[in-house]
């Protein structure tokens, strides 16, 4: 319930809105073009580029898409898809988690993996979440395969788990979730045959799309979201940027300083658990360190990197505060590590009343360009601009704008003004010699050069 406040609210919040109108972007061009699953398209790729982009698996923004087909287009549904299947998601990691641990265990850790990095991440229209929720889902509906061998719920397993892998990479990482299940006893050598042959089939579709179609997006001109590193350069970047690399595992992971101190007990005491659970927490291990080195700068940067060693994180916390033998004193310190993490992030449920007038982008541009017409904006490559502009363009950077040629491939493209926000001084240092159209405290705008 907390977490539907302010739900229905456009994506303007200071935090994560470039990333949030990046994909509704996505989204308005299955709208106008029909769904291409193969090659999603942007506004926003560049005179260099096509307008497809090069990103993962548009099944986010697809569903996204089905939604405004049956109820017409809306900013928020995003939202409301991400709530209710991330809550899906958490109650089958609550099941998973009382069935491994126990029932105190599985109720702390859903608890904990509530307040954490999710509790934000999962009221954004962003895949991050969506695909975190849908491999955990996969992974329990393989867990029921077990317990009542109905194939029924395998194929669907494998149907989750793939639509998960393939809106986001790092969820993979998730997978690790299937050591127990592996590990255990009571399940048939065929019952473990037939969850590997379905997990290494969705894993597949994941390494297809990721290794050898995002490369040929970009060769037909993507743009491209992902810029992988070396591992000597990814080591290099996070070593100059030690804090921040730090600040991620320990706080904004989940969110609260209370429960990264029992997440560090737990770690302590996670030598003494079955060989399963040790094995299924090194695997998560390596492969954080494998991400981390792969994305260089970009993990200490973007902070929803974390999401999906996040639920590890919040069963291992729950370990921790399990060692508390006082029932009340660990119920105590279960709220407080709750409330923590839910305070921490309350800055996420207010309406940011600076930002609205990105809303009234589109009504106050109607006047110099036409619906569809492309315009620039002078910008550091955030496209909520363009977004709540309804048109298609370029983001210029402000060392970009003095470049004769690329003015004149502006208005050869048929564009006619160009925006900078006047909220953001720095964009305004480098002024171009263009005539003044319309300006107010938000937004100036320069009308460019006539085609010939």
């Amino acid at each position: 319930m907390v977490r539907m406040i302010g739900v229905t609210y456009p994506p303007i919040e200071v935090y994560h809105n470039w990333r949030q109108t990046g994909t509704l972007m996505t989204v308005r061009a299955m709208q106008e073009n029909g769904p291409d699953l193969f090659f999603p398209k942007t506004d926003i790729a560049g005179f260099d580029k096509s307008d497809v982009v090069a990103s993962e698996f548009p099944i986010y923004n697809f569903v996204i898409h089905l939604v405004n087909e049956l109820f017409g287009v809306d900013d928020w549904y995003g939202r409301l898809i991400n709530l209710i299947l991330s809550s899906f998601g958490v109650w089958c990691f609550f099941l998973m988690m009382r069935r491994v641990f126990g029932k105190n265990v599985g109720f702390m850790s859903s608890l904990i993996l509530l307040a954490s990095l999710w509790f934000m991440f999962s009221r954004k229209v962003m895949p991050d979440i969506f695909s975190a929720s849908s491999v955990i889902i996969g992974v329990e509906l393989a867990w029921q395969f077990r317990l009542r061998s109905n194939w029924f719920l395998l194929l669907a397993s494998g149907l989750f788990l793939a639509m998960g892998l393939l809106a986001k990479m790092p969820s993979a990482v998730l997978l690790a979730l299937l050591v127990p299940l592996l590990f255990d006893r009571g399940a048939s050598g065929l019952h473990r045959l037939a969850i590997g042959i379905v997990s290494a089939l969705a894993t597949g579709l994941m390494i297809w799309w990721y290794f050898h179609w995002v490369p040929v997006l970009i060769g037909h001109g993507g743009f491209q979201l992902y810029w992988p590193k070396t591992f000597a350069q990814g080591w290099s970047e996070l070593m100059a940027r030690t804090n921040d690399t730090a600040y991620r595992i320990y706080f904004t992971a989940l969110y609260s300083y209370g429960a990264f101190a029992f997440f560090l007990v737990g770690l302590f005491f996670i030598r003494k658990e079955r060989y399963a659970v040790r094995a299924m927490i090194g695997l998560v291990v390596l492969m954080l360190a494998f991400f981390m080195l792969k994305t260089g700068d970009a993990f200490p940067e973007q902070d929803y990197y974390m999401i999906p060693f996040v639920p590890f994180m919040a069963v291992i916390a729950a370990l921790g505060l399990q060692r508390i033998e006082q029932v009340h004193l660990r119920a105590a310190l279960l709220a407080f590590v709750v409330g923590e993490g839910v305070l921490n992030q309350q800055h996420d449920l207010h309406w940011p009343e600076e930002m609205e007038y990105k809303l009234e982008l589109e009504g106050a541009l109607r006047p110099f360009s036409e619906a569809g017409e492309p315009i620039a904006f002078i910008s550091d490559l955030n496209p909520s601009d363009m977004y709540f502009s309804n048109h298609p363009g370029w983001l210029v950077s402000p060392n970009e704008i003095h470049d004769e040629p690329m003015l004149r491939r502006m208005t050869e493209s048929g564009c006619k003004i160009m925006v900078v926000n006047n909220k953001k001084e720095w964009l305004r240092t480098a002024i171009p010699d263009l005539p003044v159209i319309d300006e107010n405290e938000y937004w100036r705008v320069y009308a460019l050069p006539v085609k010939p």
